[in-house]
C-alpha cells in the first residue's frame, strides 16, 4: 500500500508538472508573440488603475502607443495592434471587451477596447 501511494504521489507530481511547464511555454510563446516593446509599453500603461475597466477609443490606445514608441510605427500596424492587445490580455488575465464577450465595440464608426480585470461590473 506504501508503494502505491507513493507512486501515485509521484506520478501526480509529474502529472502536475507537465501542465506547469506546458502553461509556462504558452506564456512564454504569447510573450513573443506580442514582442518585449509592446509588452513593457503595455505594462507600462495598464499599470495606471484609471486605465483598466475603461472604454477607450483603439485610436487613442495606438497613438499612444506610437508616441511613445516612434521605432515602431513600420512594425506594429493597427490590425497587429489589436491583436497584441488580445495577447496581452491572455498573458494577464484581462478580459478583452467583456460586455461584447470579446467582440468588437464599435460605435458611429469609431472602435472601442476595455480591458477589464475581475473586478469589472
Amino acid at each position: 500500500m506504501l508503494l502505491k501511494s507513493k507512486l501515485n504521489k509521484q506520478s501526480r507530481k509529474k502529472y502536475q508538472g507537465f501542465f506547469y511547464r506546458k502553461k509556462l511555454r504558452e506564456e512564454r510563446r504569447i510573450r513573443q508573440e506580442m514582442g518585449e516593446v509592446f509588452f513593457l509599453w503595455a505594462d507600462d500603461y495598464f499599470s495606471n488603475e484609471t486605465r483598466i475597466n475603461t472604454r477607450t477609443s483603439r485610436k487613442k490606445l495606438y497613438s499612444d502607443f506610437l508616441d511613445d514608441n516612434l521605432t515602431q510605427r513600420n512594425h506594429i500596424t493597427a490590425y497587429s495592434f489589436k491583436k497584441r492587445i488580445k495577447l496581452y490580455c491572455t498573458y494577464k488575465g484581462y478580459h478583452f471587451n467583456p460586455t461584447k464577450r470579446g467582440d468588437n465595440d464599435k460605435t458611429n464608426g469609431v472602435e472601442y477596447f476595455t480591458i477589464a480585470n475581475e473586478l469589472y461590473a
